[in-house]
């Protein structure tokens, strides 16, 4: 056992596990806004967001405020519910029409991914699920199954993946559909409106009309995985407005909390929450998770998100995406772009380049993603972009 091994050897185990990412990442131990500040006191301008997660910037003053001022309060009551709740409950239901409202809070995308599957086939009666191929609802077997092929389960009953329906692929993928769901089998179909972490693909609004007129034929829930795309992250308040349609139930979260853990489901209210559904969690809908959604909702509607969301995409679209490169296509749209490269090296190439000139960027595989904050300093974009561009028209090769 690892009792019997030297000092030395468990010093070297240890280092080959602390290092097992490519990129030496250095630890953060700070962070402003869009600045990130390493241990040893170095410092980055940040287009990661702490996976989309930050779109106010790092310790945002208007939701540090809020939860300082719950933490004397209270902290976490299960499903008791608190002033405090009922607040940020209003707050979200604000951001939907009327027919749509907040059936629960949750602490992870995945948590509200796996309730919407059982709040869909109770209402339904059904047990099948349509999901699309390099999408992303979650890491649980269920959650996953529906996205990606998974080493550790080759197979649940009723679950279906098919192809993303991008524009190349809509005119094949949408029969498919159509069948499956003729079969009247079908619970739910899953959907994000933008892939944000399968290469920035999105479908087209005839798609996205086509498919929810299918599955009310059929009576079929459609689910639209907003977790990263919603609340401003790619422009409108929600992708799905993009593609003009009203689905049956909408997850959110990420961007939600300006990086403090909570989610959501939000639903048509004709879909009853019952007990067999297992709606609540141990720490869904906490107090602490409220106080940051009312910090951070509040503080986006005293924003011009709409005009501080186009300078930054404009300055994007003038400086990156006019670029033509043979190594990358890139994707995207308000504050979510995605580089695909060619090669996974080009990726890494990119992203620790990047790094090493002190911004951060996503990478995972091929892909490299910038997700800037709203509220990015404009001097910071401006070098970082800069920064982007030199590595992109001159390292690449």
């Amino acid at each position: 056992g690892l009792n019997t091994y030297s000092g030395n050897r468990l010093r070297r185990i240890k280092l080959i596990f602390e290092n097992n990412m490519p990129i030496a990442y250095k630890r953060i131990a700070k962070a402003s806004n869009d600045i990130l500040i390493n241990e040893d006191g170095s410092q980055l301008i940040d287009l990661f967001g702490a996976n989309g997660t930050t779109l106010l910037g790092h310790v945002n003053e208007s939701v540090t405020s809020h939860l300082h001022s719950q933490l004397d309060e209270v902290w976490a009551t299960g499903t008791i519910e608190t002033p405090v709740r009922g607040q940020a409950r209003s707050l979200v239901d604000s951001f939907f029409p009327s027919s749509h409202g907040l059936v629960g809070f949750y602490s992870t995308g995945m948590e509200a991914a796996e309730f919407a599957i059982r709040l869909a086939r109770v209402s339904t009666g059904r047990t099948g699920l349509i999901g699309f191929a390099k999408s992303m609802h979650g890491k649980s077997m269920a959650t996953a199954f529906l996205a990606w092929e998974n080493p550790s389960i080759t197979e649940l009953p009723g679950f279906k993946r098919l192809p993303y329906p991008s524009a190349e692929l809509e005119a094949d993928v949408l029969p498919k559909i159509e069948a499956l769901l003729r079969t009247e089998e079908i619970a739910a179909v899953f959907l994000e409106p933008i892939q944000g972490s399968g290469g920035g693909y999105s479908v087209s609004p005839a798609f996205a009309k086509r498919l929810l007129s299918l599955c009310r034929e059929t009576g079929t829930l459609l689910v639209v995985d907003e977790i990263l795309t919603g609340f401003y992250r790619t422009g409108p308040v929600f992708a799905h407005r993009h593609l003009e349609i009203q689905p049956d139930i909408v997850l959110i979260g990420k961007i939600m909390g300006n990086g403090f853990p909570v989610s959501g489901v939000v639903a048509d209210r004709n879909l009853k929450t019952v007990p067999k559904m297992l709606p609540g969690s141990t720490y869904a809908g906490n107090a602490l998770a409220a106080a940051a959604v009312i910090g951070t909702l509040t503080t986006l509607g005293n924003l011009d998100v709409a005009q501080l969301s186009q300078a930054i995409e404009d300055k994007i679209r003038a400086a990156i995406v006019s670029l033509v490169s043979e190594h990358y296509i890139l994707r995207g749209r308000g504050l979510l772009w995605i580089f695909e490269f060619k090669d996974s090296a080009k990726a890494e190439f990119f992203a620790s380049q990047a790094y090493a000139r002190g911004v951060f960027v996503g990478h995972a595989g091929p892909l490299a993603r910038l997700m800037p904050a709203l509220t990015i300093e404009p001097e910071n974009l401006d070098r970082a972009i800069d920064i982007i561009v030199d590595i992109l028209t001159k390292e690449l090769d």
